[in-house]
């Protein structure tokens, strides 16, 4: 990611790639990649890079904590762009500590960084939903 301006269209494609190596790793779990791009917008590098950097320790999460057996990725960008990842395992609790470990500290710093909103929610039944929006919330 050495350009100046990288779409969200390749960003999209690089993470891909990413779970195309990890897919071995871990044969139990489907992973489909989802896009909704009508704008396809760009970010700089460096902003390119913390998007990636949060998706891929989202991906590590779920893959190494959740039991999950599903992970979906999906981008949107119409007038304002979202990415999230969503899995069927086991949840995070209500009360997680947003700053407990460091891979979630770090995927906040990278938002705040680069201006972005990121949430957790529960999924129902069960199951975790990281959503990075374009702006903080």
């Amino acid at each position: 990611m050495n350009r100046k301006a990288i779409a969200l269209t390749a960003i999209s494609d690089r993470f891909k790639i990413f779970l195309q190596k990890i897919r071995p790793t871990y044969p139990g779990i489907d992973m489909l990649v989802k896009e909704s791009i009508g704008n396809d917008i760009t970010l700089s590098s460096a902003n390119a890079l913390h998007l990636f950097r949060i998706m891929q320790e989202a991906v590590n999460n779920a893959v190494r904590h959740s039991n999950c057996h599903n992970i979906i990725i999906s981008f949107e960008s119409h007038s304002n762009w979202m990415v999230s990842i969503s899995d069927d395992g086991s949840g995070i609790s209500e009360t997680m500590d947003p700053n407990s470990g460091n891979g979630l500290r770090n995927m906040r710093q990278r938002a705040a960084e680069a201006g972005w909103g990121i949430h957790w929610a529960e999924e129902r039944p069960n199951g975790t939903r990281l959503m990075i929006t374009s702006a903080a919330a």
